[in-house]
């Protein structure tokens, strides 16, 4: 029944296909990939592309199954030796335009080919991890030589690494693994920051709002991107540039009504949303929007050139407000929680230690939700930072729910996976590969908790934008990434026979 569900799912969710011949070789990897693009899968919706991928196992004659929400497929081979992990999640992060009619629950996503990049121009492309995710699709049905595979395919990776922490290794077979849910081509990762997702709440009282005229500030036009391997571009918080518009506005008589902004809290938000009750002074407060946007243009890098402070009219009155001392505690909040980074790396130059994204503010009826990712590679440096935010919620009498941290990848350069993956870049490419660690988190860090031991590196292809509308892949940098996942695997291959024989 699970198979025929996942049919089904395919048969409803279609999408304007790109050209799959136009993107040259891999041929496979961009069928499977424009499949995912038919299928929803924001984080916490994945059982339809679970579906779909346990199916292709099934043509293929593989066996799947389920390891604590997590899809697990074996691939046999007539060389003996230890499997390898393959690993993707199948999750992806859902952003739009504001003026998109998307719906991601039901919409395939509408992917453009141009100047060798595929892009998605009005939403997220789902490159992130859907690129990873498609290679090993295509390895599931691959007949070249290849060592043992076990292909992990996790869920909810946007949301805290939930499946990758959730999962039972007991059952796992290996202790080596790749990971392909990396972003720069030419760089080969083997380490990450750990991080916690921590929700600051306040009951919020309100008052009757005097017979003004409602009026929406917008803040919309910024960049975003990813709040880990994104951050230490400087980009514009849309949550940090509504409150500074909101508290000028609240300077000339204005009173907050709502205000909302920001969606996942692994992206830094691009576009907020404010409601005020103001009097009738429209001429002079748009003035002062222009003038503190002229002023933020004069600030942030060429990539938010878009920014737009706009101020309308609702035609209605104004509802409830909040009360003077609940409008303060709100600007005071959000002026106070960090956003960028805070500290960089003292060995590695321009590499950010730790960081804080402020992701999402939300009002829940009365009560006032704010979300805050605080990330760093150094455990205790993680924990001073989230300390200054707590010591924050005390005191400004704040609800704090922190969130379970989510374990980082110390680094191994004696890994032999690396040494191999490196040794292949190099034949491949005629150049050797950068080696780094990422202010981001990935499922490696899970994994090394979970499998003491476990030898691991982690590469892909281009991806720019991942987590902001607009997000796009690099064609060509798939095929090599593609061509260095077949040299390794059959190097491994290759290897395990010869102990084989040794033996």
């Amino acid at each position: 029944m699970r198979h025929a569900v996942g049919r089904l799912v395919l048969a409803l969710y279609t999408a304007r296909a790109f050209d799959v011949s136009a993107c040259g070789e891999p041929q496979a990897l961009w069928r499977y990939f424009r499949k995912l693009l038919e299928i929803p899968r924001c984080t916490e919706n994945e059982r339809a592309v679970l579906d779909y991928i346990a199916d292709v196992a099934k043509h293929a004659g593989l066996s799947s199954r389920f390891n604590q929400g997590n899809l697990v497929v074996s691939k046999p081979s007539g060389d003996s030796g230890e499997p390898v992990i393959i690993q993707a999640h199948v999750d992806m992060v859902c952003e739009k335009h504001a003026e998109s009619s998307h719906d991601f629950t039901s919409d395939g996503i509408q992917a453009v080919l141009s100047s060798g990049w595929l892009s998605a121009p009005n939403t997220t492309l789902g490159a992130d991890n859907g690129i990873g995710v498609a290679t090993a699709l295509s390895l599931m049905q691959h007949s070249g030589r290849l060592p043992p595979l076990e292909f992990v395919f996790t869920i909810q990776e946007e949301k805290s690494l939930d499946g990758a922490r959730a999962i039972d290794a007991k059952a796992l077979r290996s202790k080596r693994l790749l990971n392909f849910d990396s972003e720069e081509w030419g760089i080969l990762y083997m380490g990450c920051a750990g991080g916690a997702v921590d929700v600051l709440e306040a009951k919020m009282a309100r008052v009757l709002a005097p017979p003004w005229q409602a009026v929406e500030l917008v803040v919309d036009g910024l960049a975003g991107g990813h709040s880990g391997a994104d951050i230490h571009l400087g980009r514009g918080n849309a949550l940090k540039v509504a409150a500074q518009a909101t508290a000028a506005m609240v300077r000339q008589g204005a009173k907050v009504e709502s205000f909302d902004g920001g969606d996942a809290d692994n992206a830094i938000p691009r576009r907020a949303v404010v409601t005020l009750a103001m009097p009738a002074i429209m001429e002079k407060a748009k003035a002062s929007m222009a003038e503190l946007q002229a002023e933020l243009l004069a600030k942030l890098p060429a990539a938010d050139a878009g920014l737009k402070l706009t101020l309308r009219e609702l035609e209605r009155k104004p509802k409830d407000v909040l009360e003077e001392a609940s409008q303060k505690l709100l600007l005071e909040l959000l002026e106070a929680l960090h956003h960028g980074p805070v500290k960089f790396s003292a060995d590695v130059p321009g590499l950010v230690e730790t960081s804080s994204n402020l992701g999402i503010v939300k009002f829940r009826e009365d009560v006032l939700e704010v979300t805050w990712f605080a990330r760093s590679s150094v455990d205790t440096e993680l924990a001073l930072h989230r300390a200054g935010a707590a010591d924050l919620a005390r005191r400004l009498k704040l609800r704090l729910r922190p969130g379970e941290a989510m374990p980082g990848w110390k680094a191994d350069l004696s890994s032999q996976m690396l040494a191999l993956v490196k040794e292949e870049f190099q034949l491949l490419e005629h150049r050797e590969a950068e080696v780094a660690t990422i202010h981001a988190g990935l499922e490696c860090g899970a994994f090394a908790q979970k499998v003491p031991g476990i030898d691991m590196v982690s590469f892909g292809p281009d991806i720019q934008g991942a987590h902001a509308p607009g997000e796009r892949v690099n064609v060509e940098s798939v095929r090599r990434f593609w061509a260095l996942v077949l040299r390794t695997l059959a190097r491994l291959a290759t290897s395990e026979s010869a102990k084989s024989q040794e033996l």
